[in-house]
């Protein structure tokens, strides 16, 4: 067994009482590739008359399924239950699914509820065939109130408990808004097992998947933790769920089952005294934790482990170490939501609100400062407490349904196998100065390398990098435009193979929301009028841009994701993008255009063609935020030798992102307003459809290459 323990501070002062939080993770150790025993299934599914249509038609086919993974020498029953209960199929191996999914298939739905009826004969069925090399799960699906057979809850309680005695869990699921929560929680809790709630039909097969995942990876059972705390610590208060037996400082934890990759945990606060270990060599706590493999032959494994941490002397500021963070952080947010369950009951919808908001503004404070450890965990939370607050006003059974299984799920760290499972990620987590480039461009690269590392889609890849460089530029160029070298901006980035999210937290004094989007969704659907010479004028000059030349950003990402995937908060100087490989509109580029390190490579020649002067600028690279001031540097020396014709050539730029678009706009005002021309000739066709996009070939002339461009001159 592996076990570690970390505490929240890296010291105690021993001159003051002092308070923490301890954080253990412990996992089985894997027996091996075979490690997972055969398992006995009983399926107990609800046929009355409200389960006709789509619930029971989802119901077969997310039966189907669990049949289908389960192997050979597994084991599986099916009982149906509405007024009586009637065996589809008894216990048998599966060696001919097919045949039984046939039989699921011919499930009918009438009459009333007698989930007790149904759930005593699937029990039955498995005591009678019991096995114990065998895990054995009895799965009940119900969408109603039990109004037949035993209904009370102590009767239920009672055959849960005589039932985990002899090795036999029960995990429940309530389908939709009618079924009685409080039945079935105690149905699962008082037998081991786990507790789901599926809101939508579609969501049956997702918790079927869920708890048959996490069955089929146990590999340890009868998991006990045993905690002693030292004398003069106090257990303060604990999060971790599980049922605990206590005597003084001894605190005995019944974990239950373990999973094969799967890292549990127990989080706790305590409290030393004055004067607790001033040498700093006494073990804060000692821990011992054991189980039994699930496999033959069923060793008995154990190990412990112990935490000392030493004193301080002289005071400092200490900061919490960032993992045992963000558990602290998604267990309170776990009470709020308890609490917010007990006030939507109450139906007082405002406090369910208050409680909801406060733990988002402690994440989002969090995350801000770059204080926590896995962005995915804090990141998911937020999404959760948004679709809450979404619903909040909803029927507030359902409402308080879900809470209770988010809850649960936090809980019994229900799905960390799914998480676990889950596939390759690539996370960037990092703080950056406005003034910074190498560091903003190795972040680029990293996340064009963590997607290619990932397998990632070459066109994900390039909506991926074209919305990250637009977010990146407009939080540098405006958010940090006072004082680049002082202010900085949190960039956090989530990928896996086929979706992600962009997190930038940014300085500076914020914008307008939805005037900007307003602007960019016009940018996109109108092509924009050239604006007059007092308005270019200004442009020029750096102040008031006119409106028309504005929102060349958002349009892209909004063009590349849709507006429902952008999320701006705190007027503007926070931003989340999600993204996914099969949404939005498409862009084609190289996506190494985008993580180039040199400055671009520029040559310039002059011409003359009939009696017009002019300056052939050949660029090569991309045109972006990095080289645009290089690039604005020659042209005003171009322009104080009296040339006002240029030609920039772009057979060799790989890339422009919307400050480089915004470059080009400004120069093409101030030579027009010079009396000259500024041309482009020879862009691919990536760029064209980027110029295309957002209606760029109203304001500049472009040529398709640099014969047709310097033909232009010699005619006019």
């Amino acid at each position: 067994m592996n076990i570690r323990i970390r505490s929240e501070f890296p010291a105690l002062t021993p001159a003051r009482q002092c308070r923490q939080h301890a954080l253990v993770n412990f996992s089985p150790i894997v027996a091996g590739e075979s490690s997972r025993p055969p398992i006995s299934l009983a399926l107990v599914i609800d046929v009355s008359g409200s389960m006709e249509g789509e619930k029971l038609d989802q119901a077969k086919a997310a039966i189907a399924e669990i049949l289908n993974s389960l192997t050979r020498r597994d084991r599986a029953t099916l009982v149906s239950f509405s007024r009586s209960a009637e065996i589809v199929f008894g216990v048998t191996l599966l060696t001919d699914k097919p045949a039984l999914v046939a039989k699921t298939k011919e499930l009918k739905a009438d009459g009333n509820t007698n989930l007790s009826g149904g759930w005593l004969t699937a029990l039955d069925e498995l005591e009678e065939h019991l096995d114990p090399s065998h895990l054995t799960r009895v799965i009940l699906l119900t969408d109603g109130e039990a109004n037949y057979g035993k209904i009370t809850l102590s009767e239920l309680k009672e055959i849960a408990v005589a039932w985990k005695a002899k090795g036999i869990a029960t995990s429940t699921f309530g389908f939709g808004e009618g079924f009685n929560a409080e039945i079935l929680k105690v149905i699962a809790d008082a037998s081991g097992g786990n507790f789901y709630f599926a809101r939508n039909p579609e969501d049956i097969a997702t918790a079927f998947r869920r708890e048959f995942g996490e069955l089929s990876q146990t590999t340890g059972v009868g998991c006990r933790l045993t905690l002693k705390l030292a004398e003069g610590v106090t257990m303060v208060e604990d999060f971790s769920g599980y049922t605990i037996n206590s005597d003084g400082n001894s605190f005995q934890y019944e974990v239950g089952d373990l999973l094969e990759g799967v890292e549990n945990s127990l989080l706790f606060q305590i409290e030393s005294a004055p004067g607790f270990n001033p040498n700093g060599d006494r073990p804060l706590i000692e821990l011992e934790g054991r189980y039994r493999q699930a496999i033959a032959p069923f060793e008995r494994k154990q190990a412990s482990s112990s935490l000392v941490v030493p004193p301080l002397f002289g005071g400092g500021v200490m900061r919490p170490a960032p993992e045992v963070l963000d558990e602290i952080i998604l267990a309170k947010t776990n009470q709020a939501k308890k609490k917010a369950a007990e006030a939507i009951v109450k139906g007082d919808f405002a406090e369910a609100l208050r409680l909801l908001e406060s733990r988002e503004t402690v994440i989002r404070d969090v995350m801000r400062n770059g204080l926590f450890n896995d962005f995915e965990k804090l990141d998911r939370e937020l999404g959760l407490l948004g679709d809450l607050k979404k619903t909040l006003h909803d029927d507030k059974d359902v409402i308080g349904k879900t809470l209770q299984a988010q809850v649960e799920d936090f809980t019994k760290k229900r799905g960390a196998y799914v998480d676990a499972r889950g596939g390759k990620k690539f996370v960037l987590n990092r703080r950056l100065r406005g003034s910074d480039v190498i560091g903003q461009r190795e972040s680029i690269q990293a996340i064009h390398q963590g997607l290619i590392d990932l397998g990632a889609d070459s066109q994900f890849i390039s909506k991926c990098l074209v919305c990250f460089t637009e977010i990146l530029t407009n939080t540098v160029d405006h958010g940090c435009k006072a004082d680049p070298e002082a202010l900085e901006f949190q960039v956090m980035v989530l990928f896996r193979k086929t979706r992600g999210k962009i997190h930038i937290v940014g300085p500076g004094p914020g914008f307008d929301v939805p005037k900007a989007i307003q602007r960019a969704k016009d940018l996109l659907a109108n092509p924009p009028a050239l604006v007059d010479v007092d308005q270019r004028r200004d442009f020029r000059l750096g102040t008031n841009p006119p409106p028309a030349e504005r929102g060349r950003g958002i349009a892209f990402i909004l063009h590349l994701t849709g507006e429902e995937n952008l999320f701006y908060s705190d007027n503007g100087r926070e931003v989340q993008l999600e993204l996914t490989d099969s949404t939005g509109g498409v862009v084609t580029i190289d996506p190494t255009a985008l993580n180039k390190t040199d400055d671009g490579k520029i040559s310039i020649q002059n011409r003359r063609e009939g009696l017009t002067s002019l300056v052939e600028l050949d660029f090569t690279g991309a045109v972006d935020m990095y080289t645009i001031s290089k690039l604005k540097d020659i042209i005003s020396e171009i322009l104080n030798g009296g040339i006002v014709n240029i030609i920039f050539r772009m057979e060799n730029t790989d890339y422009i992102d919307s400050s480089g678009m915004g470059f080009f706009l400004k120069y093409i005002f101030v030579f027009r307003d010079a009396g000259g021309r500024f041309v482009l000739c020879g862009p691919s066709q990536h760029i064209m459809n980027m110029f295309h996009l957002i209606n760029f070939t109203k304001h500049c002339e472009i040529f398709p290459n640099i014969d047709a461009a310097r033909a232009s001159f010699r005619e006019k």
